[in-house]
């Protein structure tokens, strides 16, 4: 463990370090690979890639980035899980970030990709994990989710100029939540999930507000579960606003649906 103000710089052709575990008032991070745990605590500059090969990845206090990140957790090889965790804010500084939890950007991943502040000023986001949990987050361009178990959403995605939202996995709402692609005007960004939507059961039913542009909202699973499925999956509002289409395969809300749109599709 490592205290004060830090700069570390792991560069690609070194030895991977055992493990870090840094506290500091400020951290400066160029590029560091590990084969076990990366610990930061406090405001941390990211200004390279962060790598663990077979550990997790957590920076408890803001994270700032200086340039276009991936922050990798584990391989999905080796036994365990390994997870990357931003306890604090991220702020992009116009860029791109991949996060990638215990697999690779063409594989499943199993470990737990975790947003527990907001995220903002990214120009692009890409995450692949087992489990998705997110917050706010809002980004110029687009937002990009693969989960193989769910993602847990409890706030609002945004992208705010040129860029779809597209969801790949199961959507689980842990609070009131939306998701916005209505940008700037003309643009054709869409939002796809490709999954169900459903309210968490236990602390559920949840509204669902989702904005489009014109290349419309598509979601390929029951919304709020399906026929024969707990009430407590349900949403209680669901709201569909500015898309030039929208396609949804069944919906189930405890409320209201409202849908404003040129052209709608509803199948079950």
């Amino acid at each position: 463990t490592v205290e004060g103000d830090i700069g570390l710089n792991n560069q690609p052709d070194d030895t991977p370090l055992a493990f870090t575990n840094f506290t500091g008032s400020t951290i400066s991070l160029q590029q560091v690979a590990t084969e076990g745990d990366q610990t930061y605590t406090g405001a941390a500059t990211l200004g390279g890639n962060l790598t663990a090969n077979d550990g997790t990845i957590l920076i408890d206090g803001i994270a700032t980035l200086a340039s276009d990140i991936t922050v990798a957790a584990g391989d999905g090889v080796d036994s365990g899980t390994a997870d990357v965790i931003f306890r604090g804010n991220v702020i992009g500084g116009d860029n791109d970030l991949v996060v990638i939890a215990d697999g690779d950007a063409s594989a499943d991943a199993a470990g737990n990709a975790l947003f527990e502040g907001n995220v903002s000023g990214l120009r692009s986001l890409v995450v692949v994990a087992g489990v998705i949990e997110a917050g706010n987050i809002t980004t110029a361009s687009p937002q990009t989710y693969s989960a193989t178990d769910r993602m847990e959403l409890g706030g609002t995605l945004r992208a705010t100029d040129d860029g779809d939202i597209d969801i790949d996995g199961n959507v689980v709402l842990t609070a009131n939540s939306a998701i916005n692609v209505s940008g700037a005007a003309g643009r054709t960004s869409s939002i796809t999930i490709d999954g169900t939507v459903t309210s968490d059961s236990s602390s559920g039913p949840f509204d669902l507000t989702l904005t489009g542009a014109q290349g419309g909202i598509t979601i390929t699973g029951a919304v709020g579960g399906a026929p024969n499925a707990s009430d407590a999956l349900r949403l209680d509002d669901l709201t569909i606003t500015g898309p030039s289409q929208v396609s949804l395969q069944g919906v189930r809300v405890a409320s209201s649906l409202d849908i404003q749109t040129r052209s709608a599709t509803l199948n079950g």
